[in-house]
């Protein structure tokens, strides 16, 4: 079967609605991935998505060796039931009474696309000290991730001496978080800089300083 990619309103929305979070597990601050319930990885209909974080989505796949833990059928009635308490939650949340109890992400991005060779993908936040970072990236072939303050970005693109707080090279994944060491604006920057167009997939949310 083909791998297309989700669209992006639906990838947003679906987000959202789960208040970017994993439908089995729930837990705020963790990277997630959308999982297609029935392994159809071009159906893109609301009720074939599930918003999972990664060791879910490895129980839910069996990607680690272990065989698949959770059936389609589980899944959807996580989703289900989650979705619905999501919703509750949007129709009654009251951001000051709730906000230390139960925080929710600041900006949320997920994407999959093709990375073009020579072509740079970069988003800045604006962080306070301590703000976090979660990210978590996929990609078929190898691909530069940085992350720099928004004025040693600029000195990047102008190939001038820049300081990166984050860099690796030639790397297929990962999934971390970075805690901003000031206040500012923060650039993280996925690039390609070699022969093959690159399959990258990501999910970056913003949280709040503990």
């Amino acid at each position: 079967m083909t791998r297309t990619a989700i669209p992006q309103r639906t990838a947003d929305q679906l987000l959202v609605a789960n208040r970017h979070r994993c439908c089995i597990c729930h837990e705020p601050r963790k990277p997630v991935q959308i999982h297609h319930i029935d392994g159809n990885p071009s159906d893109h209909a609301w009720n074939s998505l599930a918003v999972l974080c990664l060791d879910h989505h490895s129980d839910a796949t069996g990607s680690q060796g272990f065989g698949r833990n959770y059936r389609p059928s589980e899944i959807r009635l996580c989703k289900q039931k989650w979705e619905e308490q999501c919703q509750i939650w949007h129709e009654t949340h009251d951001e000051e009474e709730d906000e230390e109890e139960d925080p929710e992400p600041m900006a949320t991005m997920y994407k999959r696309f093709i990375l073009k060779t020579d072509q740079t993908e970069s988003y800045r936040f604006d962080l306070e000290r301590g703000d976090e970072i979660a990210f978590n990236f996929s990609s078929d072939e190898p691909i530069d991730f940085l992350i720099m303050a928004q004025a040693e970005y600029e000195r990047w693109l102008n190939d001038e001496d820049a300081k990166v707080e984050e860099e690796d090279e030639e790397i297929l994944s990962r999934h971390d978080s970075f805690e901003a060491p000031r206040n500012g604006w923060w650039a993280i920057v996925f690039h390609n800089p070699y022969n093959e167009p690159a399959d990258l997939e990501y999910d970056i949310a913003t949280w709040p300083a503990d």
